[in-house]
């Protein structure tokens, strides 16, 4: 059975469990109204009057189960369809306990006062209450009906949207490696042409490290921001060896926040971008600090460098590393997550990112 079939069959049984409970409650409390009346009534056949009324109201609740057993049979046809042929059953139904009220208190069992006379005017009455009781059963199943389904289709969307949500975030955080790759092989190329064979071969040892850590971590998942932290203090250590004179780091994190959640390598970029262009084009050292703090609920994280670059920027590299974080933040946490970058000026660069708060 797929998927679509155990819908359809759970859908039948809620709309049969519930309609159930709806239409057997009714027949409880016509059955205590009617029968206090006669009590109240009185007179010389109340028990003879009970009865006809306990079997009329056992069949009529079997009858209305059968409104509810074509509505659940339905439920796999169009609701315009399923409109048409449930108020069609509440129709035979209806005629069906006419017939049947009529032969017991007329006939099977008739009273000393209506004998086996049939008096229109009340007949007529109770045959039209009949059919606007029979009517609500129908409305009342149909609505049943279509609000689980749309139950249903409300949470098969919201899974697809899950779904889609995780292959997004997923197909972002996987662009994130060719454009980091891409960078760094860059680093070692340069270090390459400077003729230093060594420090190339420690980036690469390094950047093996780097790879080996970042590729074992879930696309969708979220990581401690503690984790996160070591994962771009390896990163830095990948680019102090080709800047062994110029970078030093920093990292203010609370203790407390530890074990808050971020996507992984969501800081990536803000690092990348402040050893592109900060570190890369300066003459003297620049501290790169990440630090982390909490603002009412709003986790903030940002990257600074004290950096004074000289010189054009670099044309180099792909281009995603801003927007590849805009696009995360905005689709796992919609207008809460936020990016800001701005030029600060007492030191250098100040990149910072913000989203709600979440523990491990």
């Amino acid at each position: 059975m797929n998927g679509a079939d155990t819908t359809l069959q759970l859908l039948k049984s809620l709309v049969r469990r519930h309609g159930r409970w709806i239409v057997g409650l009714f027949w409880i409390l016509q059955f205590a109204e009617l029968s206090l009346v006669g009590f109240v009534e009185g007179g010389a056949d109340v028990w003879r009057f009970l009865t006809a009324r306990a079997i009329v109201a056992v069949v009529g609740f079997v009858l209305t189960l059968c409104i509810i057993e074509v509505s659940a049979r339905l439920a796999d046809r169009t609701f315009r369809t399923r409109i048409k042929l449930t108020l069609l059953a509440a129709l035979v139904t209806w005629l069906v306990l006419v017939f049947f009220n009529l032969v017991v208190f007329y006939f099977a069992l008739p009273t000393s006062e209506r004998g086996h006379a049939v008096q229109l005017g009340e007949f007529a009455y109770t045959s039209f209450a009949w059919s606007w009781f029979f009517l609500s059963v129908a409305a009342a199943v149909l609505a049943l009906s279509y609000g689980f389904e749309a139950q249903d289709k409300e949470r098969r969307l919201a899974t697809m949207e899950a779904v889609a949500k995780d292959a997004r975030m997923a197909a972002l955080r996987y662009q994130l490696n060719p454009h980091f790759l891409f960078n760094t092989l860059n680093s070692v190329a340069a270090l390459i042409d400077d003729g230093d064979s060594k420090r190339a071969e420690r980036m690469v040892e390094n950047l093996s490290d780097f790879l080996r850590a970042t590729l074992e971590l879930d696309p969708v998942m979220d990581v401690p921001l503690e984790r996160e932290i070591q994962l771009q203090a390896l990163y830095l250590s990948i680019e102090g060896v080709r800047f062994p004179d110029r970078l030093t780091t920093r990292y203010d994190l609370p203790k407390d926040l530890g074990r808050a959640l971020v996507p992984a390598l969501i800081t990536q970029p803000l690092v990348e971008n402040a050893i592109r262009h900060a570190v890369a084009r300066s003459k003297q050292e620049v501290l790169v600090t990440i630090s982390a703090r909490l603002e009412g609920s709003v986790l903030s994280i940002s990257v600074e460098d004290d950096g004074r670059p000289v010189g054009p920027a670099p044309v180099s590299g792909t281009g995603v590393g801003l927007a590849n974080v805009r696009a995360r933040l905005a689709s796992r946490f919609g207008a809460a997550g936020k990016l800001s970058a701005s030029r600060e000026a007492d030191s250098g660069y100040r990149s910072t990112i913000e989203m709600p708060i979440e523990w491990a």
